[in-house]
């Protein structure tokens, strides 16, 4: 088999992502195609955002969720001075938020890979959800100020992206 043989050229991991992502596009005969930033945002909210923080939480956190695990982050939330309570429902709780959040990711990713407008504007209020979340955490928590900065970043760079007119008008 030759170099260009299709066997050959679809065996690396970017060969199998570049498959998955022809599976997602649109096939409703539009000819106008994903703009290269909705290709690379969308792909990073599946695969990073969503796929491998759904698995690190839900393998690592929930399943190691004892009460000697608590008293561990509880000790390192003494260490760093962070003013809060927890105990063990409240973590429960804030891993199963964290798998909601895994899954929007997910959803909206795969909607602007496809090219939907559902998938945009999930990605923009759900973005813009976070950066008033984030906020709101600062105010309660105004130790953590560099902390929910660094994580408004990429909200704000979905933001940023999809609510661009030029996008916009690919989606619609």
């Amino acid at each position: 088999m030759g170099l260009s043989s299709p066997r050959r050229r679809f065996k690396s991991g970017w060969g199998r992502f570049i498959i998955i992502i022809k599976m997602l596009e649109d096939n409703s005969g539009k000819k106008s195609k994903l703009p290269q930033g909705a290709l690379i945002l969308g792909s990073i909210n599946i695969i990073f955002f969503g796929i491998l923080f759904l698995g690190y939480f839900s393998l690592y956190f929930y399943l190691r969720t004892n009460p000697e695990f608590l008293y561990k982050i509880t000790e390192i939330v003494k260490i760093k001075e962070i003013k809060t309570q927890f105990t063990y429902q409240t973590l429960q709780a804030s891993i199963i938020f964290q798998l909601i959040v895994c899954s929007l990711y997910i959803t909206g990713g795969v909607g602007v890979l496809k090219k939907k407008e559902w998938g945009r504007k999930l990605t923009v209020y759900f973005s813009l959800t976070i950066v008033v979340i984030l906020f709101l955490f600062t105010l309660l928590q105004p130790s953590l100020v560099q902390y929910t900065l660094i994580k408004a970043i990429y909200p704000g760079v979905l933001i940023w992206y999809f609510t661009n007119k030029k996008i916009i008008d690919k989606f619609s």
